[in-house]
């Protein structure tokens, strides 16, 4: 108890110290990570990925083969010069070139257009440095999951505390042992956040909240069943829009003429004729908006429980989840019926042609058509019901932390 009161003060003390009380910033992100899959906030923050280190890409007429140039004056954070033969980058069946010290060359076992895409990570070279001016440090526990990512660019450390919850980064932050939380998933309305120093909201369009549907339930198993599902759900999108696909909708492959499911109690009924009782699940960060969807519901037939789960249940009916939608607009890991996160295990044929055709198709325009349909077939087929992108803040100490955090953090 004396502990979390000398915080709570310590903290309060904390908000009118002007500027830094030092010159190392700690922050905070909600999230669980690994040394392969870095946050999208490090890498932005870093970055170094190869895209951005080099002066132009060149792709082979057959689709096979990508060559990047480095840009010259390249160091790595020691100070030695940077060379194509000592940067570490390891892709499963992609064999790597270097012709000469400013030539990378990919060679891919077939097309596969989201390619760049997958190299916006930090290179590193063998002994493990990053391009100047930054070092770089990660600390994980013995499952492999990151807990603290320690950022130095030669003026100040950055010390990045990864927690699995909300909760658990708003008390780190309480209690003083973090100066700032950035991309905090704001997803309950009714949280007071008032006392937390700077609160920045904004729209995360590179998320997304939907509602998985297990296409192996007898009772979900047809295409009526879950288009009643989403006719019957009467959610209010007056405090944050409504998402249409899972495609970013900044992309150039975003489609915004796709099937919409207005509330509809008259179709929901024809749909779904008969007494119908599911089983919603959701983690804890996500069970205000699974209690207002069961709220929701418009015809008396169709009842919701709601389950509480730490993870991505084995079995599940309906599953209430997040989404960070990938940069590219590839997304067949999450929706072919032969990939393992394809959790809802839905199996349309048409879905899987063109999310086949749009990874081996290297012409943009060729390839939004392509996209354009994935999503329209998606919203008939309704591997998930896209709900909406969700809000998040920057909290920060105070100004200065702010303005850091702005420039150098914000998606």
């Amino acid at each position: 108890v004396f502990s979390v009161v000398l915080g709570l003060v310590l903290n309060k003390v904390q908000k009118i110290l002007p500027g830094l009380s030092n010159k190392d910033i700690h922050v905070g992100l909600v999230g669980q990570y690994s040394v392969t899959n870095l946050p999208t906030e490090i890498i932005s923050f870093l970055n170094l990925g190869l895209n951005n280190l080099t002066i132009n890409q060149d792709i082979s007429p057959d689709g096979k083969t990508y060559t990047y140039k480095l840009k010259p004056g390249l160091t790595w954070s020691d100070g030695q010069p940077i060379k194509a033969q000592d940067i570490n980058i390891s892709i499963p069946k992609v064999n790597l070139e270097t012709p000469d010290p400013e030539t990378i060359k990919f060679l891919l076992p077939a097309k596969f257009a989201p390619f760049p895409s997958i190299l916006n990570f930090p290179i590193i070279n063998q002994k493990g440095l990053l391009p100047s001016p930054f070092q770089i440090k990660l600390k994980q526990r013995s499952s492999g999951v990151l807990t603290q990512v320690v950022i130095n660019n030669g003026q100040y450390k950055t010390f990045v505390n990864i927690y699995p919850t909300s909760s658990q980064a708003l008390t780190a932050y309480k209690l003083g042992q973090i100066d700032a939380i950035v991309n905090l998933p704001f997803l309950n309305q009714n949280l007071d956040l008032s006392g937390f120093g700077i609160i920045n909201k904004f729209l995360d369009e590179q998320s997304l909240v939907f509602l998985i549907i297990n296409h192996k339930d007898p009772n979900l198993n047809s295409k009526s069943a879950r288009q009643g599902l989403a006719y019957a759900l009467d959610l209010d999108y007056s405090h944050i829009p409504k998402a249409l696909t899972t495609i970013n909708p900044n992309s150039w492959a975003f489609n915004p003429l796709v099937k919409e499911y207005q509330p509809n109690p008259q179709r929901a009924k024809e749909l779904i004729d008969s007494d119908l009782e599911l089983e919603l699940s959701t983690t804890p960060e996500l069970l205000a908006t699974a209690e207002q969807i069961k709220n929701s519901i418009n015809i008396p037939n169709l009842k919701l429980n709601i389950k509480v789960v730490s993870s991505t249940p084995e079995d599940f009916q309906l599953f209430l989840t997040t989404f960070n939608i990938p940069q590219d607009p590839d997304q067949y890991p999450f929706w072919h019926s032969t990939q393992a996160g394809n959790v809802g295990g839905s199996t349309s044929e048409k879905l899987d042609k063109l999310l086949e055709d749009g990874r081996t198709t290297l012409d943009q325009t060729e390839r939004k058509t392509i996209y354009h349909e994935f999503q329209r077939v998606f919203a008939e087929e309704l591997p998930a019901i896209v709900l909406f992108h969700p809000q998040h803040v920057n909290l920060s100490r105070n100004q200065k932390i702010s303005d850091i955090i702005d420039t150098y953090w914000s998606r």
